[in-house]
């Protein structure tokens, strides 16, 4: 398949469903973004700022099931169905599958990238589709 087809095919699915994906893209930013907040002090004339950020602890417990929403979504775009947004807190659904799946990923990633950085990048690439092979099969378990 060409170039061009593959870019109609796109933008033929994309065609209506394009509120659907901002308001899901603007769900991940608000669930998994930088949710941080600073205080600014001053001592002995100098200024500095204390940031206190919860972002990381957030995109951890919830960066799981949000992935999963996602590939939901995207998995109905490919199916060429109409998008809903319902399906993006179908992830939510299999929390506890999602949310160990995420930590899973998160722990092989980071001990391949201690090795070296090469094979960390290999480990994300490995396992980048897991999201959509549970989404698609959410009887198994994270290990699977």
């Amino acid at each position: 398949m060409d170039t061009a087809r593959l870019k109609s095919m796109a933008r033929e699915s994309l065609k209506n469903n394009w509120p659907t994906l901002i308001l899901v893209a603007i769900f991940v930013i608000i669930v998994t973004g930088d949710a941080s907040s600073s205080n600014t002090y001053i001592r002995n004339g100098v200024e500095f700022e204390v940031k206190k950020n919860y972002g990381n602890i957030l995109n951890l417990i919830f960066g799981g099931p949000v992935a999963l929403g996602v590939a939901n979504i995207y998995l109905e775009l490919i199916k060429n169905k109409k998008v809903k947004i319902e399906r993006f807190f179908d992830g939510f659904k299999n929390f506890v599958n999602a949310f160990i799946l995420n930590i899973l990923i998160t722990i092989f990633i980071v001990l391949w990238a201690i090795a070296l950085i090469i094979p960390g990048i290999i480990a994300a690439i490995n396992y980048s589709m897991a999201y959509f092979i549970m989404s698609e099969q959410p009887e198994i378990s994270a290990m699977d």
